[in-house]
Order: C-alpha cells, then sequence, then structure tokens
C-alpha cells in the first residue's frame, strides 16, 4: 500500500523453488526452470506490474543471481531480492547490492529476511537465539547502508567487525535501493525502527498491524540523522491455497 497520493504498486513472485496449482505447497507439478521464470518476468514486465518478489531459501534459486537474469529480458520490472545477515558480510551483501542496482539501472529493492527455518538457519551457520538474531541484523545494517549511503564504513560491534570497509561504486537509486520488511515481532520491530522504507504484513492479522504499526516510525539511536518513514504493504493470492493459512513472519 502507497503513502496517500501515490500511486499503488503491485508485485508478482518468481516460484523460483518450482510452481504448482496451490500456492503454498510442496506438490510442485513443475520444477524450477529459468526459462520458465523468463516467460513470467517478461510477462508481469509487459502487462504493467512494477515488481516482481523472489523468494530466498534452500530450495530456492539464489535471489541476487535470478534477478541479474531476468533484468536482461525485462525492461520496467524491478526485482524485490533478500538480503539474509548471517549468510555473507555486509560488505559483501553491499557490493551485490550496488552491482545489482547499477546493472539493472536501478530496478533493485531489498528485502530484509532475518529468520527463518530453524533447520535452515543451522545449514547456513546461522544458531543465534531469535531475538539475539535481531541484535546481530542491526549491528549488519549499520554497516551495509552507511557503506551503500556514503562509500565508507567503520564498526567493532559484538557481532560485527568491519574496520575501515569501503564500498568503491555506489547504487544507481540515491541514496539506496528500498528496503522491505516483515517481521512482527517486538525484536524486529526494534531492530526496523528507522532502517526499512516498507513493511510488508503478509498474512498477520489488521488488528495486529494497526496496534503495532507506529512502533515502526520510532527512530533507533544507532540511525540518528536518517528519517523514520513507512509505507504498508500486503500480499494476496491469485491461486486456491492448499493450506489454510501463511506462516507468520517474526
Amino acid at each position: 500500500m502507497a503513502p496517500s497520493g501515490q500511486a499503488l504498486d503491485f508485485l508478482w513472485f518468481i516460484p523460483s523453488s518450482g510452481d504448482g496449482a496451490y500456492l503454498g505447497s510442496d506438490d510442485l507439478g513443475r520444477p524450477a526452470d529459468p526459462g520458465y521464470f523468463r516467460e513470467i518476468a517478461k510477462a508481469v514486465d509487459r502487462l504493467g506490474y512494477s515488481g516482481v518478489l523472489i523468494p530466498t531459501g534452500a530450495a530456492c534459486e539464489e535471489s541476487f543471481i535470478l534477478a541479474a537474469d531476468l533484468a536482461a529480458h525485462t525492461e520496467k520490472l524491478k526485482f524485490l531480492v533478500a538480503v539474509r545477515p548471517g549468510v555473507a558480510s555486509p560488505s559483501y551483501y553491499a557490493r551485490l547490492t550496488s552491482t545489482l542496482d547499477r546493472v539493472t539501472n536501478g530496478r533493485l529493492l531489498l528485502n530484509i529476511v532475518v529468520g527463518g527455518n530453524a533447520q535452515e538457519l543451522a545449514g547456513d551457520g546461522i544458531f543465534l537465539a531469535h531475538d539475539e538474531r535481531y541484535l546481530h541484523a542491526g549491528e549488519f545494517f549499520e554497516v551495509f547502508n552507511k557503506l551503500i549511503e556514503t562509500g565508507s564504513a567503520h564498526l567493532d560491534g559484538k557481532y560485527i567487525k568491519a574496520h575501515h570497509a569501503e564500498l568503491g561504486l555506489p547504487p544507481v537509486q540515491d541514496p539506496r535501493p528500498p528496503i522491505y520488511f516483515g517481521g512482527s515481532s517486538d525484536a524486529a520491530i526494534d531492530f526496523s525502527a528507522g532502517i526499512i522504507d516498507n513493511i510488508s504484513p503478509g498474512a498477520s492479522p489488521r488488528s495486529r498491524w494497526k496496534k503495532r504499526l507506529p512502533r515502526f516510525a520510532r527512530p533507533q539511536p544507532r540511525m540518528a540523522g536518517r528519517s523514520a518513514s513507512a509505507s504498508a504493504s500486503t500480499s494476496s493470492s491469485e491461486r486456491p491455497m492448499k493450506r489454510p493459512g501463511m506462516q507468520q513472519i517474526d
């Protein structure tokens, strides 16, 4: 949902782990196929959708690489790809972000994914408890945003140590590509305040978000000097769902 006075943005979905008749089902009639992904991207670009969400996870194609491929086959379509603190360093993600924003000529959107399946997190070498993952993510984005926006960063934190990090080439979008986030726990909201641009509540009840939405605009001391503004987005399905609900993101 866009702020008052602005046009709504509609994003489609790239089924990068495979596709099927039911959303949220493991029963996939079509395996992951880069050619099929290109056909979807070209179709939604032609139909006027503003972008596509590229999911992340062990069963999915890597979102940054897939976005780079799809960008070569589209003209205006934007790509919402995942930044996963803990999987790689903030300096490395800053280089990925800047390069992809440059090669797509400013068509990159970022989706913060801190949580996930416990088994998958362990497979990625992430063993921090839920709330501690958000403390780690706070330090991660302190370095990441500083690099993207100024070209240099230095932090000797509890979780992140980046000494005199530098980014050689800036992104096209100024000061950086927009950041989306869908976490709804207290730790997630405390982390996101002053960092994100777009809240994505997904399947969470409206009553829960009505109470929590103002907290996203509360500035955090570590982000002093940054304006805190956010719009909200949600998701809907154009396919039948095999399961009655979607897992809530926290």
